[in-house]
């Protein structure tokens, strides 16, 4: 059986996994390539697993993260086992040989040291979480003095939500909202499709949108989710409607709604500062990650950048 086939299974039975790294969505998203996984087993148990995506750009070969995809990196049985070191050795030697590889771990994982022995450079990244969604009212009174304004503004505005957003109308809001701040959108409407169709059949993504009287969306998200953890994945905002509360609603209710779900909501907290203060207004608490990069050989830096 390969490492492929074990990994299969060995998810079926983990719900420890998260979700980026589950074969099901590793299939969504890998049009662009193809992804594997490395496991490290002792006694036929698995006590690590790396899986990974490849995809060429002109004549280098790729090991980054697939669109849509917040994470990867590798998971550790027992994040705490003292050997997570030498599993992880293991796991990186193993890898194909690829001139660049950029993935972001979980951040559950602490021991940058792991990573630096086999040769990556390691930066610190952010991320918002909101611990233990259990009370929605707890949740809200955490909520920023702005945010609960801006509850109070969508409740005037009369701003309604839908829970079933579909994806082509996501993806048509999304390309308009971009368009109008000068970008253009980095995944096709087939795409979103497949990977929505995927998390829909697994239980485990809806698309949400807050929309006014007058049925016109203002905010729409994708969220998609495991046991442990809900990812806020795509969000997109007309910029005509900023002062309407909308996107605040969109949280709140989007939130309100994994409850029973799952445990945490990650809002996957960007490096840009204004974008950081606004998911930190929902009462987040900040958690580190590490950004793992290797490339090979080292010159290449110079035409992969």
């Amino acid at each position: 059986m390969s490492d492929k086939d074990k990994y299969k299974y060995y998810t079926k039975n983990n719900n420890d996994i998260p979700i980026f790294s589950r074969p099901w969505w590793l299939d969504a998203v890998s049009d662009e390539g193809y992804w594997d996984v490395i496991l490290y087993e002792k006694n036929n148990n698995i006590y690590g697993s790396l899986p990974f995506f490849i995809k060429k750009k002109n004549i280098f070969k790729l090991s980054i993260l697939p669109r849509l995809t917040q994470k990867l990196g590798p998971y550790f049985a027992d994040s705490k086992f003292n050997d997570n070191e030498k599993i992880f050795s293991h796991l990186s030697k193993k890898l194909p040989y690829t001139n660049y590889f950029d993935q972001n771990c979980h951040h559950t994982i602490n021991n940058q040291k792991i990573f630096i022995n086999e040769g990556f450079t390691v930066k610190n990244m952010r991320t918002c979480i909101i611990e233990d969604i259990k009370n929605i009212n707890e949740i809200k009174n955490n909520f920023s003095k702005n945010r609960r304004y801006d509850l109070s503004k969508a409740k005037e505005n009369n701003l309604n939500t839908n829970f079933n957003v579909n994806p082509n109308l996501f993806y048509e809001e999304h390309v308009k909202n971009l368009k109008k701040r000068g970008l253009k959108i980095n995944y096709s409407k087939n795409f979103l499709i497949r990977l929505f169709d995927a998390c829909s059949e697994n239980k485990s993504g809806k698309i949400i949108g807050v929309y006014d009287n007058s049925n016109n969306y203002l905010a729409l998200c994708f969220i998609v989710w495991d046991d442990l953890y809900a990812y806020l994945i795509g969000l997109t905002t007309n910029s005509d409607n900023l002062k309407t509360g909308a996107s605040s609603l969109l949280i709140f209710n989007s939130i309100n709604y994994l409850i029973g779900k799952t445990k945490n909501f990650d809002f996957e907290g960007s490096m840009d500062e204004n974008i950081y203060k606004f998911y930190n207004s929902f009462g987040t608490i900040t958690k580190n990650y590490f950004k793992i990069k290797r490339i090979k050989p080292s010159f290449m830096k110079v035409f992969l950048n």
